[in-house]
């Protein structure tokens, strides 16, 4: 879990959890048939200047590289915004995914 910040301003939370992502490759019904399983992942944000209280979203598989690599360098990027993310301890990130996000045990 990240601190998202504006310049010196704390701006919201983002909550980042891994997720497998498959497309159903055809079928119907019972017999549909699904491609192999590639890492995504599920944001949880919480960033009260965009208007919205709490959005969540996927981040595709073929996205996912470049959206490591802003969080790597501390940027998140949301709606032509470029934000910094501070990153949390595993205590506070446990605290704020329960207190913010309703979430048990982030991942």
């Amino acid at each position: 879990m990240a601190r998202i910040r504006d310049g010196e301003d704390d701006a919201g939370l983002l909550l980042v959890r891994p997720t497998l992502w498959s497309q159903r490759a055809g079928g119907a019904l019972w017999w549909r048939r699904w491609s192999d399983p590639r890492h995504a992942a599920t944001l949880d944000l919480y960033l009260p200047s965009s208007g919205l209280p709490f959005t969540d979203s996927v981040v595709a598989p073929d996205d996912l590289p470049e959206e490591l690599d802003d969080w790597d360098a501390g940027r998140f990027r949301f709606v032509g915004e470029i934000f910094t993310l501070h990153w949390l301890d595993e205590n506070e990130s446990r605290r704020l995914a329960t207190e913010q996000f309703g979430v048990d045990r982030p991942t």
